[in-house]
């Protein structure tokens, strides 16, 4: 679902707004579109976090909103064809994080 409103919201938008714009749209209806299911505790009720936790999760929101404006920013300078080709290469980025945090992880455990 968010992911048809990004898509709708670049269309609509396109070059007219700056990139940052789109991102914070973007953000901004996921936040509001996941407060239902957490209100309703949809799968479960909400634990909460420790404060290694809350930074390791405000890490990954700021990572993930700078992706999102680089994402955007990407799209309104190149062509859609070569951004959308450009973009299939966070599967293999994802791929390759995968398996180095399972290497990782192996590594730690035999250390530990």
């Amino acid at each position: 679902m968010q992911l048809l409103l990004c898509i709708y919201a670049r269309r609509m938008v396109g070059k007219a707004e700056p990139a940052i714009v789109v991102a914070l749209y973007f953000h901004t209806s996921t936040m509001v579109m996941s407060a239902v299911p957490l209100a309703a505790a949809v799968p479960q009720a909400a634990a909460w976090l420790s404060a290694v936790d809350w930074l390791l999760l405000l890490g990954v929101a700021m990572t993930s909103f700078c992706g999102q404006l680089s994402l955007t920013r990407g799209f309104q300078l190149l062509d859609a064809g070569k951004a959308a080709g450009l973009n299939f290469s966070q599967v293999s980025n994802a791929v390759f994080s995968f398996i180095g945090s399972f290497v990782t992880d192996l590594h730690l455990r035999w250390i530990f």
